[in-house]
């Protein structure tokens, strides 16, 4: 029984690599120096459909956020992201577009939001995105 459910992971999980389609992604962090700026927020997301994505990025530091977007027209879409450490008190929503600029390649500026008040304020942020899609 055990060979049968393991040989049917694998099968369920290669053709799921087979078929899918990731990104990488990059957000701009004017805060850091040299290349840290375009790397310290890289990660990856697996396109679960043509509307959603799911992945992990770095923050910046040495902590890891899960995101979510969900493209609700076009190259429009809507954001969702969780830090791994104290998430439910980190967590942002936003929204923003994908221009096309080559291929796979697309520049994404979006603006994103806190859902808590941080000292009775909640200020949002823009932000400048690279993603590539394979």
């Amino acid at each position: 029984m055990k060979k049968i459910l393991l040989t049917a992971f694998i099968a369920f999980c290669t053709t799921m690599f087979a078929s899918a389609q990731f990104m990488l992604v990059t957000t701009y962090d004017g805060d850091k120096e040299d290349a840290e700026q375009i790397t310290a927020k890289a990660g990856i997301g697996y396109m679960a459909t043509d509307a959603l994505t799911i992945g992990m990025a770095r923050d910046g530091d040495d902590n890891y956020d899960f995101f979510a977007r969900y493209t609700v027209k076009d190259q429009i879409w809507l954001a969702f992201n969780m830090p791994t450490k104290d998430g439910t008190d980190n967590m942002n929503v936003g929204a923003g577009f994908s221009f096309q600029v080559y291929n796979g390649l697309y520049f994404d500026p979006n603006y994103t939001l806190p859902v808590k008040e941080v000292n009775g304020k909640r200020e949002g942020s823009a932000n400048f995105s690279l993603s590539y899609r394979f």
